[in-house]
């Protein structure tokens, strides 16, 4: 009887950075259908670039992606942001690039790691550690505590039993998966390796530790904060959004209108001035419950802007009140 072929997978949020050459420079994960996170010595590797915290310029070159966890043949090319190197600031070893094409999967629910308070509390990750694995080897830890050479805002990741694929090159940047659930709470940054080079434990940067990360696919904090912001901080989210360009620019305004849902286009006046605009937008958005829906189709036409990074910090303070 002929075996029948092997169900494709479905493609992941966790995507693969390659070097010149066609190696593995490590992993990133998606934190919005347009940007990854990833490490910055991994962007280092994959450029050929000797990486050094604190004084390494952000690389211009854009880095080589793929999708081997179920994205089949896709490939595009990631820049680092502007304001997405932090090799001279917390949380250091982080970067965050825009892609040149959407991701060939949706980005994960996205989760603060929080205080590493509650004993027991495990995770998973996958690495591309084998070339003969393209799909990447799993392994489980523990989170332990804060901690990580001189950063005090890293966690600490023991793996679980000595049979769990270590934590070695081609871990860095893959996500750390919290269990159960799988929601991304944070990136592999490093590894301690024992006497034979195995990594034993490794250490991982926590979502909310990144600027903008966590705002840009932010969920509210709180059911109540969803139901009743702060005027001032409505007000503050609605001159955010008026102050892109695809807001602010009369042609740009109306291909964003044109995307909305028709229960937004009914109440809202493309032609309206950039500020009424934005903030009977944002009103229905809150009132619909669709404000991250709306955030995420105006950063997809941002594209990755300072102003739309402004809109973000502005949402987030709307969902921490």
């Amino acid at each position: 009887m002929p075996v029948p072929p092997a169900a494709p997978l479905s493609p992941d949020w966790q995507l693969r950075v390659r070097t010149l050459d066609g190696g593995t420079a490590g992993a990133g994960v998606l934190v919005s259908p347009r940007h990854l996170l990833t490490c910055a010595h991994v962007v280092c590797a994959a450029l050929g670039v000797f990486w050094e915290e604190e004084a390494t310029p952000r690389p211009e070159e854009p880095v080589l992606l793929d999708a081997p966890r179920g994205g089949g043949t896709w490939q595009a090319r990631a820049t680092v942001l502007e304001d997405g190197w932090f090799v001279d600031r917390s949380p250091w070893d982080a970067a965050v690039l825009l892609l040149d094409r959407p991701a060939p999967a949706a980005p994960p629910e996205i989760r603060r790691c929080g205080p590493v308070d509650r004993p027991g509390r495990t995770v998973s990750m996958v690495g591309f550690t084998h070339d003969t694995a393209p799909a990447g080897v799993w392994s489980r830890a523990t989170l332990v505590g804060q901690g990580g050479g001189r950063r005090f805002e890293y966690v600490q990741l023991d793996l679980e039993s000595s049979t769990a694929a270590r934590v070695v090159y081609g871990f860095s940047g893959s996500g750390v998966r919290e269990d159960p659930g799988g929601a991304l709470i944070g990136i592999v940054c490093q590894a301690d390796h024992d006497e034979t080079g195995l990594g034993v434990r490794g250490w991982m940067i926590p979502v909310e530790a990144v600027p903008d990360v966590w705002g840009r696919r932010a969920a509210p904090l709180s059911g109540a904060s969803r139901r009743d912001p702060g005027p001032r901080a409505v007000h503050g989210l609605a001159v955010a959004v008026a102050r892109t360009s695809t807001i602010a620019e009369p042609e740009a305004r109306r291909a964003f209108y044109a995307l909305l849902d028709a229960r937004f286009r009914q109440r809202l006046n493309a032609d309206a001035a950039p500020l009424f605009f934005a903030d009977r937008l944002v009103r229905l958005a809150l009132e619909h419950e669709q404000l991250e829906e709306v955030l995420e189709t105006l950063e997809m036409l941002e594209e990755g802007s300072l102003s739309m990074r402004r809109v973000r910090e502005a949402a987030e303070v709307l969902w921490g009140q």
